[in-house]
């Protein structure tokens, strides 16, 4: 069995076994790799969605401070200030 394995430093090694009977020269992977990241396409809705939700409470709040009078908003008034 002849096993010529490719740089053990790198993360896409492949083990590569000749003249064994029932596998005639088929390249595996090895053990050592590692695995694959989550590619950043997956990330990206839930990007958006922060991103929305962001931008929604932003213009709540601008809207809010519109609607006092450019004030913060104010809580818990009493009868005499509404």
């Amino acid at each position: 069995m002849l096993d010529a394995i490719r740089n053990r430093n790198d993360t896409t090694s492949f083990k590569l076994n000749f003249a064994q009977p029932g596998n005639e020269g088929f390249v595996e992977q090895a053990d050592n790799t590692a695995t694959m990241p989550i590619p950043f396409e997956t990330l990206i809705p839930y990007g958006i969605i922060i991103a929305m939700f962001g931008a929604t409470g932003a213009g709540m709040n601008k809207i809010k401070n519109m609607s006092s009078g450019g004030k913060k908003h104010r809580w818990s008034i009493d009868q005499w200030d509404r």
